[in-house]
């Protein structure tokens, strides 16, 4: 069989599946798209209006909390996820989820809120 041959039988085999390749690639781009805007919508309420810790008020960006290793501070509330994610002061990292949650130690660090602020603000001037 010669090479046009092979390509116009290739072609047959391929032409019919084209539209289901198309169908199924717009259905993963629409799930990102929904998904990106659902942890967009999420990471802005939780820093907007924190989480509310059983009994005891909101937890925000900033507080002090008692951690599982000791006290730490929330940078960042993933409403969609349910996690508080947290940072100790040796640097490292971590996060407890919602129903989990640390209790606040009443102390709270507004610097945290305002550096986050200024990464957010130089990254969406990039």
């Amino acid at each position: 069989m010669n090479k046009a041959k092979e390509i116009s039988a290739l072609w047959s085999q391929i032409k019919p599946q084209i539209g289901e390749l198309v169908r199924l690639c717009h259905e993963v781009e629409s799930h990102a798209e929904v998904t990106a805007d659902a942890y967009q919508r999420g990471y802005e309420e939780g820093y907007k209006d924190g989480y509310n810790e059983p009994g005891k008020g909101k937890i925000q960006v900033g507080d002090e909390v008692n951690a599982p290793f000791g006290k730490a501070i929330v940078v960042n509330i993933d409403s969609v996820a349910e996690k508080i994610w947290l940072v100790y002061a040796d640097g490292h990292g971590g996060f407890e989820y919602f129903k989990d949650a640390p209790t606040k130690t009443g102390r709270h660090f507004p610097e945290i809120v305002e550096v986050l602020q200024k990464m957010r603000e130089n990254n969406d001037n990039k």
